[in-house]
């Protein structure tokens, strides 16, 4: 992977803003960043962050034997050094740092669902349906580097609901999600929804 820090903005030091940067991209099948959009960030920040990315190349992630085109988040941190030198103070330029890398990433389910890449739907019991259940369930989920859902556990919804949506989510199938190039498990919430249509 070849990485290019960000350029701190000069109007972003002088105004004391030091933040991270979050920003969700696309890796084409030969590794260059395809898109990106900011997820949190001071907007005197983003700017440089998004140049910044563009520059960046990774390695090809294969999956099944073959190239294959993947989603990723990559923080930037903005901040001061804090060194003095003859008594003035040394500011530093925007560095890039892993966050959790290696680790569980913490992730809104509104983020997670854009990789959602095999999705079974679930079988409506028969007895909720008679009397007329429904609702959201929402599951506690952890997917797994490989895209898998290795761990649900129920966190809210019609309990007579409960087992037919994990029964169905950990079928479900994620593009690996990575940071700085490397996949991580993903910790997040999903909803399912069961809605009666009456015949």
């Amino acid at each position: 992977m070849k990485s290019f820090p960000a350029d701190y903005p000069t109007a972003a030091q002088e105004a004391g803003i030091q933040e991270q940067v979050l920003l969700q991209i696309v890796i084409s099948e030969t590794g260059d960043v395809e898109s990106a959009e900011v997820l949190s960030g001071d907007d005197a920040l983003t700017k440089a962050a998004l140049n910044a990315i563009k520059k960046w190349r990774f390695e090809p992630t294969i999956l099944g034997g073959k190239p294959s085109k993947v989603h990723a988040t990559i923080p930037f941190n903005f901040h001061f050094n804090n060194k003095t030198t003859d008594g003035k103070e040394v500011r530093g330029s925007g560095t890039i740092f892993g966050g959790n890398h290696g680790k569980t990433e913490k992730l809104p389910s509104n983020v997670v669902k854009g990789w959602l890449i095999h999705r079974v739907d679930p079988v409506y019991p028969r007895a909720a349906k008679i009397n007329h259940v429904q609702g959201v369930v929402v599951l506690h989920a952890i997917i797994g580097k490989d895209g898998l859902v290795t761990n649900l556990t129920p966190v809210s919804g019609p309990q007579e609901l409960v087992q037919a949506a994990i029964g169905a989510v950990q079928q479900w199938r994620y593009t690996p999600y990575l940071v700085l190039g490397e996949p991580v498990e993903i910790d997040t919430t999903i909803g399912v929804n069961f809605s009666f249509k009456p015949y």
